[in-house]
């Protein structure tokens, strides 16, 4: 067992893999602490030409890149990735207490996370999910900023977790987004972990779903009975993979407006220690199984938390921040404050009479489903600007869904954008209501044609139910132009 995060790095040849946000972070950190980590070789490899140059205070760092830059690994002895490179052409294991590549063997695989959760000293509380998992970690930290100065926000939601490990101590507080790349290679799981859903995604990274499953499910895999899971109720997908997972003190958040609980959430109700029921109106009951006590709540309003989902998300951040302070009504207080996220359910104006939203984070079908309903209750969602990077996602549930809600018009984008619209076309023969589905190219005709098709009065939602990465650098940037482009029509 090494003595802290240096012990571990100490005089090793590393390999920085990636040199993206999270590479450059790592390369920082080593820099920083030079004198502690001490490499015998720094070297850094990515599929892209490396133009800056690294070297400082006698250290050579090696600059590795090309198509075959991956074939570098053998030469290490421990390596740093980043959660960006796919690695399902390799076959990995889990040798003493790290991970391993069988092709790469003697060769250690870890990652900011990984050590992060091995060797901080902060309380951490780590959030993952196919969806909804940014907008729960930052109501975490929004909730506990205000009772904990000393609150850092960090993770997959922009910040890596290694450019603050420096100067957190016992008494930090970290909200800390996992996303399931950066979860893949990590043997350490949080203090207090919330999973807010489980749908495939990402199979373009992962052998298969189940892989995708257990490299999400490290985030609560090596928690013991003194830590706390928390998971809503209704979710049986999730619940049914983790029930033979987890080993911590369980709570669960229940929407009441859902039917009966699961066979699978009866049988865990018996490890329960606390449970978060949301009513109608934003009420809630919290109960406190333990010590037998029950109370009654109300959420109150903020237009930056739109949908009964992003409710039962605000659930899951106070039933976090309750097992700290061991109070609701200040937490509550707190989400009010709360400003919403760019890109998540963002409002980006009224143009021409028209509403325009910005769901550019929604990447898999059940997100764009949650972000239709959610607007429902606001007026008509008319247009629904959707598609992007193949990822072998079947999207007949989806557009038989959008036809369900009376969509009138789906534009859609390359590349799932073809198979989206013949779906339509062919659900259009059968179906009494119609769905006007065209396909586009850019941005640019997307919004356009949105201005023609959209009644004053009526929503368009850009929520595309996949990745960008087929037209942009990220989701971010396809958000931006979306909200560039109505920008263009004031």
């Amino acid at each position: 067992m090494y003595k802290n995060i240096f012990d571990h790095l100490n005089a090793k040849k590393i390999l920085i893999l990636g040199f993206g946000s999270e590479g450059k972070s790592s390369y920082r950190f080593i820099k920083d602490n030079i004198e502690e980590i001490n490499p015998v070789e720094l070297a850094v490899a990515d599929l892209n030409e490396i133009s800056e140059n690294l070297d400082f205070e006698g250290y050579k760092v090696k600059r590795i890149s090309g198509t075959n830059y991956l074939d570098a690994m053998g030469d290490f002895d421990l390596i740093l990735k980043s959660p960006g490179i796919h690695f399902n052409i390799f076959n990995k294991k889990i040798v003493d207490d790290h991970w391993e590549l069988e092709e790469f063997p003697g060769v250690e695989i870890t990652c900011q996370m990984d050590l992060f959760l091995r060797y901080s000293k902060a309380q951490i509380i780590g959030v993952s999910g196919s969806k909804g998992k940014s907008t729960t970690t930052s109501l975490v930290y929004q909730v506990l900023k205000n009772a904990f100065p000393d609150t850092h926000l960090l993770g997959n939601i922009g910040v890596p977790v290694l450019d603050h490990f420096s100067e957190l101590k016992e008494d930090s507080y970290c909200a800390v987004e996992m996303g399931v790349h950066q979860l893949e290679f990590c043997l350490r799981s949080p203090h207090v972990a919330i999973l807010t859903n489980i749908h495939e995604e990402h199979l373009d990274h992962y052998k298969d779903y189940a892989d995708y499953k257990y490299s999400k499910f490290n985030l609560i895999r090596w928690q013991s009975s003194d830590d706390f899971l928390i998971v809503p109720e209704d979710e049986t997908e999730l619940l049914e993979a983790i029930q033979d997972i987890y080993k911590s003190k369980l709570i669960f958040v229940k929407d009441l407006l859902k039917k009966n609980s699961s066979e699978v959430a009866e049988k865990l109700s018996s490890d329960l220690i606390k449970r978060y029921s949301l009513e109608e109106n934003k009420k809630f009951i919290f109960v406190n199984l333990k010590k037998d006590e029950k109370e009654e709540y109300k959420l109150l309003d903020n237009h930056h938390i739109l949908g009964r989902h992003n409710e039962i998300n605000t659930l899951l951040a106070l039933a976090a921040s309750e097992i700290f302070t061991g109070e609701l009504e200040k937490g509550i207080v707190s989400v009010k404050e709360f400003n919403g996220l760019e890109h998540r359910l963002e409002y980006v104006g009224e143009v021409k009479g028209i509403k325009f939203f910005n769901d550019s984070i929604a990447t898999i079908p059940e997100a764009c489903k949650l972000a239709i309903e959610a607007l429902q209750p606001l007026g008509k969602v008319s247009t629904l600007l959707m598609g992007g990077l193949d990822r072998n996602i079947d999207y007949t549930e989806l557009v038989e869904f959008l036809f369900e809600k009376k969509i009138n018009n789906i534009i859609c984008f390359p590349d799932t954008g073809k198979d989206i619209v013949a779906i339509a076309e062919k659900l259009n023969v059968d179906m009494d209501f119609k769905v006007n589905a065209v396909l586009v190219n850019t941005m640019k005709e997307a919004v356009d044609l949105a201005f023609e098709l959209t009644k004053a009065g009526e929503i368009c939602l850009l929520s595309p139910a996949a990745a960008s990465y087929n037209q942009y650098k990220n989701f971010a940037e396809r958000g931006k132009a979306f909200k560039d482009e109505i920008k263009s029509h004031e």
